[in-house]
């Protein structure tokens, strides 16, 4: 029998003093709270919004859903210094350049800033 694929990645071997990474947001609580309390809370949210309009329930509902899908990729890009060290460029320059085109076009009363928007999106 040959020993192929069945080798280990190359590096330290972990030691017993050697603390495992970090698995939680905030901690096994407290990301429980938020994983199971925030569509509760923000259901109540819609709600009351609702009362006032549709409209303003679904920007909120839109609001809310974007910031929670993306705040879980935003943390590890960010807070990962590895990763964030191989990709600093893109993190620091795109979101930049990003927002200087939202200005110009704001300002400049140029249209097409919804289909930039809509491309960043999906």
């Amino acid at each position: 029998m040959s020993n192929v694929g069945t080798e280990f990645p190359s590096g330290p071997a972990p030691t017993v003093g050697t603390s495992r990474r970090r698995r939680w947001f905030v901690s096994a609580r407290a990301d429980v709270l938020l994983f199971l309390g925030l569509p509760f809370l923000l259901f109540v949210m819609i709600e009351l919004a609702r009362r006032q309009s549709w409209e303003v329930a679904i920007v909120l509902a839109g609001s809310v859903g974007a910031v929670g899908h993306h705040a879980p990729g935003l943390i590890r890009a960010y807070g990962d210094r590895a990763l964030f060290a191989r990709h600093w460029p893109r993190l620091v320059f795109g979101p930049l350049l990003l927002a200087i085109l939202c200005v110009v076009f704001v300002f400049g009363e140029i249209e097409g800033l919804g289909f930039i928007v809509l491309m960043w999106g999906v």
